[in-house]
């Protein structure tokens, strides 16, 4: 019976020290890790909802393929790339654009397949 009391005891304390801590769960700094690809360096530029990403690396080449949508509705494909692992990024580039609902962003709709320095993107339009 002793034991138990005493046990309660310690659970107590430790639950009272926990609540009353000044400790703080914080996030990693993740800035140097991650990039925003799609945003270009203009400021002029306003930001768009990105989605349906696919990105493949072939070597030290990554490629990545992106929808994009504008406020007015259209819709736009990107693709950019790096040549030394992601250290490094060459502009965007704007692969199609169509206005309304006629540009599939489905990415069962789509493929980029590299094969050596050739890349090739099929996108479905109707």
């Amino acid at each position: 019976m002793k034991s138990k009391i005493i046990h309660l005891c310690l659970i107590l304390s430790v639950s009272i020290f926990l609540l009353l801590s000044t400790a703080e769960a914080k996030n990693a700094d993740l800035s140097k890790w991650l990039r925003n690809l799609s945003e270009s360096a203009l400021t002029s530029e306003p930001g768009h909802d990105d989605y349906s990403t696919e990105i493949l690396v072939s070597g030290n080449t990554v490629h990545v393929l992106w929808a994009s949508a504008k406020a007015d509705g259209s819709r736009q494909f990107y693709y950019r790339r790096s040549l030394d692992k992601g250290a490094t990024w060459q502009p965007k580039i704007l692969i199609t654009e169509a206005s309304g609902n006629n540009l599939i962003t489905n990415e069962n709709y789509r493929r980029m397949a590299v094969d050596g320095n050739n890349v090739h993107i099929f996108i479905a339009r109707y």
